[in-house]
């Protein structure tokens, strides 16, 4: 098993920015019709950058990419079954985050407010049906230090045609001390 990142932080604008990139060559085990154990081989690439400086008012920007091949299914969307000679399905997902980070004046409970929005991507295999495309509308009130509620309402749309879409609202609270 082989695993390889890197990361390099440039100034864009006045804020860092984040370039991380990763590939990871991998091995899966099975038993083969032998009955010994052999593997096959499988590859992924990660690309990330983020524009942003966490705990400053202004804009934040992330996005990210992976692809390669999915160990946990072969190219028609079924498990995988390596003895039988599949092939692993290829897969990609992508997803970008903005956010917008407005600080509140007056000296009252909520020091900043930061509505959001996330966009993304999945597609498992090379089936024509099975990709999904979401999106998640926030906001995230920061109080004194790192303590925030964030509310997201996450909706997910599925290409499959027999698949409703689904929806889910999220509350979250983080306390700091």
């Amino acid at each position: 098993q082989f695993i390889g990142r890197a990361q390099v932080t440039l100034e864009a604008g006045g804020s860092p920015l984040e370039l991380a990139g990763a590939v990871a060559y991998s091995d899966a085990p099975f038993v083969g019709t032998s009955g010994d154990t052999e593997a096959e081989h499988y590859t992924n690439f990660e690309l990330w950058a983020a524009l942003s400086d966490w705990g400053r008012d202004g804009v934040l920007v992330h996005v990210g990419l992976v692809a390669g091949d999915n160990p946990l299914a072969n190219d028609l969307g079924s498990p995988i079954d390596l003895a039988a000679g599949d092939e692993f399905a290829d897969l990609l997902t992508w997803q970008a985050v903005a956010a917008y980070r407005i600080p509140v004046s007056g000296g009252g409970a909520v020091e900043a407010l930061t509505p959001l929005l996330r966009i993304s991507y999945g597609d498992p295999t090379e089936l024509a049906d099975d990709e999904v495309l979401a999106f998640t509308p926030g906001l995230a009130l920061f109080f004194h230090g790192r303590n925030r509620l964030a509310l997201t309402w996450d909706v997910a749309s599925f290409a499959a045609k027999d698949v409703d879409p689904e929806s889910s609202f999220t509350a979250q609270m983080q306390f700091h001390f």
